[in-house]
Parts: structure tokens; sequence; C-alpha cells
């Protein structure tokens, strides 16, 4: 399969060296944040003096960015609720995110999780569930955002003692650390392997490019949110590591 096709059409570069990083979790300095601050004057006045009139904005939804929005959990998460992975990938590719009663996009991030069989948590990096099999080093517990742990491959564990959080759970960027995460889970599934490959390219870097190339995350966003991170920097050598990894070549 080495010289197939490029699922849309050209042939598939050669197959750089692989190097798995040694945790799986997005890191995020801080979330984007976007208030779409392009109303004109006119609007923005009349607006306002709406607010003063009526003690609230026009169509607006009461949001708290400190709230720690809870998380029900569908037991139990596995392949055996998952859509085929080519249907799963082209319903997480093509879904459009919306924020929930809450105003975040938790919702939004359950949703793309479940096609996969996954489910997102509520965990503590420092501090995980007793019964759980995955532990971390403390020394970097407010710099991760979520993660995916192969031990139990189909929770996404978000962070709660992430110093993004829970402000970032109600930005859309959320998506794409859920997307990131994602990509590690349709990874292991693809090749039977958590770390498909050794070598230069980093597992991360890879994982990203994977969650752009095939899960629909924003390749400017993600960027940003991982800068400064080495390991989860996006090159064309990590983007033709995630295209053989699709294709099924995975050593």
């Amino acid at each position: 399969m080495a010289d197939g096709p490029v699922p849309g059409g050209g042939e598939l570069e050669p197959w750089p060296p692989y190097q798995a990083a040694p945790r799986y979790a997005v890191r995020q300095r801080r979330p984007r944040i976007d208030f779409y601050l392009r109303l004109t004057v006119g609007a923005g006045l009349a607006l306002l003096g709406w607010s003063f009139a009526t003690g609230s904005m026009p169509g607006q939804t009461t949001t708290s960015y400190s709230e720690y929005v809870e998380i029900p959990v569908v037991e139990p998460a596995g392949a055996p609720g998952a859509m085929p992975l080519e249907s799963a990938e082209e319903f997480v590719s093509t879904y459009t995110a919306s924020r929930d009663a809450k105003g975040s996009y938790v919702e939004s991030g359950q949703d793309i999780a479940r096609a996969f069989g996954a489910e997102l948590v509520w965990s503590d990096w420092d501090n995980p569930e007793r019964t759980s099999p995955c532990r971390h080093d403390p020394h970097d517990s407010t710099e991760a955002l979520a993660w995916f742990c192969t031990a139990e491959p189909f929770l996404i564990h978000l962070n709660r003692t992430a110093t993004t959080m829970p402000r970032a759970l109600y930005f859309p960027d959320f998506m794409d650390t859920v997307r990131h995460e994602l990509a590690h889970l349709d990874i292991e599934q693809r090749c039977e392997a958590w770390r498909p490959a050794r070598g230069t390219v980093e597992l991360e870097a890879v994982t990203s490019s994977y969650a752009v190339l095939y899960l629909g995350a924003d390749r400017k966003a993600l960027g940003a949110a991982t800068s400064g991170y080495p390991e989860y920097e996006m090159t064309t050598e990590t983007d033709s590591a995630a295209t053989w990894i699709h294709a099924g070549v995975c050593r």
C-alpha cells in the first residue's frame, strides 16, 4: 500500500522517520478569544441602550465562563457504540459545533467523541481516580488541557486543574482540542497500536496533522494553542506521516 494513491488524488510522500512523544495531551497557554467586534458603532450603541433599558442584551445567552459544565457519561464507553471508522471520520470532519444551553461547546465535543465510541470526562492530571490506570508527572498539571491515555482509550480526559479551565470550554477552539485527542484514538484503531512507528517525527505533531487532515481541526487554531511546544509543531513531514497512517501504513 506504500505506493498507492492518497485519498483525494496524488501520490503518497515517502514515509518519514517517526518518534513518539512521552505524553498525549494538548497543552494550551490560553484559549483564543474572539468577541467578533465588527459591529457598527450605531448597532453597538443601539444594543447598549437596549441593555440599559431591559437589563439584558436581546437574544443573549447567559454564559458563566467560570462554570465547570457537568458532563454526563454514557456507560460503557467503547467500540460497540462507535460508528465505522470511515463514517466517524466523515461525521467529525464535517460536524458544525454550536454552543449548548450553558454557552459552552461541551455537548458538541461529546457529540464528536461518541462517533468514535468515546466519552469526555473530567479528571485531575495529578490526582486521577483511584481506579484509573493512568498516571502523570504532576509538574505540568496546569498546562495540559486534555489528554488521551492508551489504558483508557475510549475516555477523553479534560483536565480540571488546567489554568485555562473551565474558560476554554466556552470557545470554538475547544473542539480542536477534542479532535486532537480523538485523532490519538483513531490512529490507535487504524494501526492497532498507540505508537505506530519510531524515528524523528513527533507523535503529538503527527496526531495534530491527522486531526487537521481527517477530523476537521483548524490548523491555525490548533497550532496557536500549542505554540511553544515543539513536539506539537505540524510540518510537511508530520502531514505525510498522517497520510500514510490513514492509508493503513503504520510502520
